[in-house]
């Protein structure tokens, strides 16, 4: 799964643009445009600064939600 959000995510033309390019690529990778709209961006960066300063305050205690595949709620 590919994620589109921020400026990108709400171009439609980039978005068919992008589709169509990874359909072409692979017809098992789905392209879908973010709920967080132009907060994208801020949304991701905060939950990847928070993932890592738990990592390095709890170490081995804590379990990331960040995966290859994505986030965990």
């Amino acid at each position: 799964m590919i994620v589109l959000g921020g400026p990108v995510g709400g171009h439609r033309l980039i978005c068919a643009a992008v589709r169509k390019t990874v359909q072409a690529l692979s017809a098992h990778t789905e392209v879908v445009i973010s709920g967080f709209a132009a907060n994208a961006t801020a949304e991701g960066a905060v939950t990847l600064a928070q993932d890592l300063a738990l990592r390095q305050l709890f170490g081995g205690a804590y379990a990331s939600r960040i995966t290859q595949a994505g986030v965990t709620r």
